[in-house]
């Protein structure tokens, strides 16, 4: 009598076909992979355990188009019930929001990032706090103050991310004094915390009168920490 293995079983999982057709989509140059499957319910997907989906997912960003697979994901409702913060970004930034759309950056920000497991799951996090501090300002200007700190409580910081793929920091800050002096002082903290080396803070958004004044203080704000 012959016994099915768990290799059988797992294979015959609706759940598990559709993270194997994901990885398909992610790892083909062609547009489409067989047919769709269809969407599965956020119950039935919460039913897995992380030991069976972490290698489809791991092989899906290691794959040629990770960006494909990630629509795949989405598609079979894996993001809604596994990764909603990621199934959030989307269309967030469109239109309306007068800002580029957050889930686009982030799959060509993913396919574009080297091929290693923690630099492609880095950039797949990396804008996860937007969401959270999107604002909007008097001159309708869009902001996203304190996002990667948000980012950080959410999944992944961007100074832990500069520090995995030893990358050296451009912090580009807000074009005031006071607060953004603050905002510098506590990223530079997560920066050096992380073990990441900030090199350059690049004020934006500067008012041209006050440009001279403002670029002095934050100099003299940046110069203790070597910046």
């Amino acid at each position: 009598q012959m016994s099915i293995s768990s290799a059988q079983v797992l294979r015959s999982s609706p759940t598990l076909e559709a993270l194997q057709w994901a990885t398909d989509v992610a790892s083909s140059d062609e547009p489409e992979v067989g047919p769709t499957p269809a969407r599965i319910d956020a119950e039935e997907w919460q039913s897995l355990t992380s030991s069976e989906v972490r290698p489809y997912l791991d092989r899906l960003m290691l794959s040629r188009r990770p960006d494909a697979g990630l629509d795949a994901l989405l598609e079979v409702g894996f993001l809604d019930a596994w990764l909603p913060e990621i199934s959030a970004m989307v269309g967030f930034g469109d239109g309306e929001w007068r800002h580029k759309d957050v889930w686009k950056h982030t799959k060509q920000v993913v396919w574009q990032s080297v091929p290693r497991l923690n630099v492609r799951w880095g950039a797949l996090l990396h804008d996860i706090g937007k969401l959270k501090t999107r604002s909007v300002g008097d001159n309708g200007d869009v902001h996203f103050f304190g996002h990667s700190e948000v980012g950080a409580v959410l999944g992944l910081s961007n100074a832990r991310g500069a520090r995995l793929i030893d990358a050296p920091v451009m912090m580009i800050s807000g074009g005031g004094i006071g607060h953004v002096i603050d905002d510098v002082a506590l990223n530079l903290a997560l920066y050096r915390e992380a073990g990441a080396s900030v090199r350059l803070i690049m004020p934006n958004k500067l008012i041209a009168e006050k440009r001279e004044r403002t670029l002095h203080y934050l100099a003299m704000a940046a110069q203790p920490h070597g910046v």
